[in-house]
């Protein structure tokens, strides 16, 4: 049964076993001019196109004076006028765009320009000497240009933002003697590094295969001279057009011969304009007037214009460009090709039948419903796939109000996927208006997203579609307004507190939104003022520091970035603040900020000690100084180093009286280093670095008693510390007799005999700790008794009771060596005392 649907004349061509179709994007308005006498460059996506004159027609009677001399004038496929960039008085050695619809000239003296549809541009060289040489030919790639100079050599920019030169290896000259370079392209290489491009040249019926590195050399058999070839977008197949219009296809290989078609004469006998591919499934051939698809199998199908066309390849087709109109010629997709083929009666196509019949109200309408209900899944999602391909809005909504019937009867089906297919088709619809003129396909959606599409909507200042698609999308769209803002600050005439309101006014609604790119824009145009207003409603201080550090408004930043508590933010204002400014205005603003101060002086003790000495000098911060000065006393690798540092802070503090002590104790400090340098050197032993306390234990170690008390009166050590230490000292090197002898000449101990007791114990002599607990005459019965006890002296300690004629003292006693046999001692004790 033949299908009832009246599916519009698209022009399908029946190629082998695969249609293909025609669509006519929109009639042109191109009023005057023919874009194919321009050299052109068409933006991928469904993008702009860029016309200017070629060397060909740069002379100044060329017929259409719509492009003036050295411009770039951009428009829509259908030819609306975006944009015109005014380029230098130099060639162009070719155009081309990226992704981000940024438009890339190269001059054939070696300068890169990249331009947005703003107008705005930067520029930068592909390499010295480049211009010596001059610029023959060049190719794009996404984010790089691959260049032929004149001397037939290749090189390539990657990363255009930062560009990365890379040079291939020269042709053999024995290659080139006889022969000329035909024509060039670029397949990727799989094995790089970099995941980058080879060169492919043609020079007569070779190809040569080019890298960094390498020449290698593909012999293709074949009747002729290659004329062109041209690489599949999946760079598996390459497509090569030979004299008398043979056309190749082979392996990118170079194993296969996949394709060898003869052209009719009438065909072959033109010249050839241009050859591409028309997705990875057909080659296109344009010849004057006639665009010609050749197919995988060796059939073709003529397609004949009024006036010669330009043909662009695309991801899933060819854009096809002429005076009259603009087409896109593509496969069938599959889904469209399920519902709308002759005599289809394919789920889907029922559905749209059973929808239609539905609308009408027939009584079959139902009857198709139920005769597909097995197959309603499969239906609703070819249609809703159908609709995503199909440029006709009168056909879109006959497919989705199809795939909308066809769900209602189903239990389980994603109904969030058929309204992100309802939102995708209304987006596209809206983006291949004329006002905004992106004529994009589905599939080349999603190889671009929606977010690059906004943006290609935002820059040709249709800014009120960008926010509402954003909108209609869930996506971010503050970028949007800024890009409003700076466009319009950029543009306007008007005074600077009119354009402050207006922007402030149409941003306030939006919660959160960064006005430091509005204001580095103002100030980048020389709108200070305006700038340093804008920067009052940034709610980001770190935004505000850096802009202010740029516009060098560094009392500002400086202020600002201490009210963020940030050490880190502070730290790094204050630094960048430090390299741009003299030292003593430096200090001036550390001055007049003391918590940036603090944090400078805190990272200079350690970073910058010198720069720190002379802002504490010019402050006049003795206290810093003397800081500084005793620090580096710590770090000093010699004596004399660091007693010259000491005395350089006692002369600091000696010269205000807030730190008269501090001096004192510095001077002190010098002297003692002096002492134990002398010592060091007299006694060959160590002694720099050691404190009072230290020196005078080591020296009554060394028997240096005379040295020692010259150190107690010198540095006025108290009589009972000095005792203290000689007391340690002494019992360190277990000089008994020496201890003897020092408490026998002492009438009064300065710290009594107890701790001669205790520390001669602890060094482990019972005997000689207890000769001096009888002159221990400050304690009471009970400690001397306990120390009887620990120096192992019961009869001592017995004796010491007995002598205080404690009874008490005499039966504790008893208790603790009861079992020990010098108990009897005391029990003899006791006995007398009870008499």
């Amino acid at each position: 049964m033949e299908s009832l649907l009246k599916y519009p004349a698209y022009e399908w061509e029946l190629l082998q076993n695969t249609h293909y179709q025609r669509i006519n994007l929109g009639n042109t308005v191109w009023d005057s001019i023919d874009p194919v006498a321009f050299l052109t460059a068409a933006a991928p996506c469904g993008g702009a196109i860029a016309l200017t004159r070629s060397e060909s027609n740069i002379h100044k009677n060329f017929k259409y004076e719509e492009i003036p001399l050295y411009s770039i004038c951009i428009y829509t496929l259908t030819g609306r006028h975006l944009q015109t960039l005014t380029w230098d008085k130099v060639s162009i050695a070719g155009m081309g765009w990226n992704d981000n619809e940024e438009l890339i000239v190269l001059s054939k003296q070696g300068q890169v320009r990249t331009y947005n549809l703003l107008g705005e541009f930067h520029q930068y060289s592909i390499g010295k000497g480049i211009e010596k040489i001059g610029v023959k030919e060049c190719r794009f790639s996404s984010g790089a240009i691959f260049v032929r100079l004149q001397d037939d050599s290749f090189i390539s920019l990657s990363g255009l933002d930062e560009p990365r030169r890379k040079n291939f290896a020269n042709i053999p000259i024995e290659l080139v003697n006889n022969a000329k370079i035909i024509s060039w392209n670029l397949i990727p290489n799989q094995f790089s590094l970099d995941l980058g491009y080879d060169v492919l040249v043609n020079i007569g019926n070779r190809i040569l295969q080019i890298d960094e590195q390498d020449v290698q050399v593909h012999d293709i058999p074949s009747s002729g001279v290659i004329i062109q070839f041209s690489v599949s977008p999946n760079s598996r197949y390459i497509a090569l057009y030979e004299e008398k219009g043979k056309l190749r296809v082979i392996s990118s290989d170079f194993t296969k011969i996949l394709l060898d078609y003869q052209l009719p004469d009438t065909i072959s006998e033109a010249v050839l304009k241009q050859m591409t591919w028309c997705s990875n499934d057909a080659v296109v051939l344009v010849h004057d007037n006639l665009l010609t698809l050749v197919g995988p199998f060796g059939g073709s199908v003529p397609y004949l214009y009024d006036h010669t066309p330009i043909v662009f390849s695309e991801i899933d087709g060819v854009r096809v460009l002429n005076k009259e109109k603009c087409e896109f010629l593509q496969r069938v997709p599959s889904s469209l090709e399920k519902v709308f083929e002759m005599q289809s009666r394919s789920p889907a196509t029922r559905l749209v039948e059973a929808s239609q019949k539905m609308k009408a109200k027939s009584v079959f309408a139902e009857k198709l419903l139920l005769e597909m209900e097995n197959d309603m899944h499969v239906a609703v999602d070819t249609c809703t796939q159908a609709a995503l391909h199909e440029f006709s809005i009168e056909w879109q909504k006959e497919l989705l109000e199809a795939a909308c019937l066809g769900k209602n009867t189903l239990t389980a089906f994603n109904h969030q996927e058929f309204a992100d297919t309802c939102r995708e088709v209304r987006v596209l619809n809206s983006v291949r208006s004329t006002n905004i003129g992106i004529y994009i396909t589905h599939d080349q959606l999603e190889y671009l997203g929606f977010e690059q599409l906004i943006r290609r909507i935002s820059k040709r200042k249709q800014y009120g579609v960008a926010i509402q698609t954003a909108q209609y999308l869930s996506l971010p769209c503050d970028w949007v307004y800024i890009e409003w803002a700076q466009t319009y600050l950029k543009q306007s005439n008007e005074p600077e507190d009119v354009v402050l309101n207006n922007i402030v006014e149409r941003l306030s609604k939006r919660k959160f939104i960064s006005y430091e790119k509005i204001a580095r824009t103002a100030y980048e145009e020389g709108r200070i003022m305006l700038s340093t207003k804008l920067l009052d409603f940034e709610p980001l201080a770190s935004h505000q520091v850096m802009l202010l550090l740029n516009m060098e408004s560094y009392e500002q930043a400086m202020s600002r970035v201490i009210e963020t508590s940030d050490y880190e933010l502070i730290l790094y204002v204050i630094l960048q603040i430090k390299q741009q400014m003299s030292i003593a205005s430096f200090f001036q603003l550390l001055n007049s900020h003391p918590d940036a101060a603090n944090v400078y002086v805190k990272f200079a003790k350690r970073n910058d000690r010198k720069t720190l000495h002379d802002f504490f000098y010019q402050d006049d911060d003795r206290k810093g100084l003397a800081i500084l000065a005793i620090e580096d006393t710590l770090s000093a690798n010699t004596i004399n180093k660091r007693i010259t540092s000491l005395q350089t802070a006692s002369k600091v503090c000696h010269d205000s009286k807030e730190f008269s002590l501090e001096s004192k104790l510095l001077d002190e400090q010098v002297r003692l280093l002096q002492l134990e340098e002398s010592y060091e050197n007299q006694l060959a032993s160590n002694f720099v670095g050691l404190t009072i306390n230290e020196l005078i234990v080591k020296l009554i170690e060394l028997n240096q008693n005379q040295k020692a008390s010259k150190i107690r009166s010198e540095f006025a050590v108290p009589e009972k510390r000095f005792s203290w230490l000689k007391l340690r000292a002494l019992v360190a090197i277990r000089d008994w007799l020496q201890i003897e002898q020092w408490a026998a000449s002492l009438r009064r101990s300065p710290i009594g005999f107890e701790p001669f007791v205790n520390e001669i114990l602890s060094a482990g002599n019972k005997r000689e700790a207890a000769k001096y607990i009888p002159r221990c005459t400050q304690l009471s019965t009970q400690e001397k008794v306990d120390l009887w006890i620990q120096v192992g002296d019961v009869k001592g300690a017995s004796e010491e009771a007995a002598k205080a004629k404690s009874g008490n003292l005499l039966g504790e006693l008893l208790e603790r060596v009861q079992n020990m046999p010098e108990s009897r001692l005391v029990q003899n004790a006791l006995g007398q005392l009870r008499r």
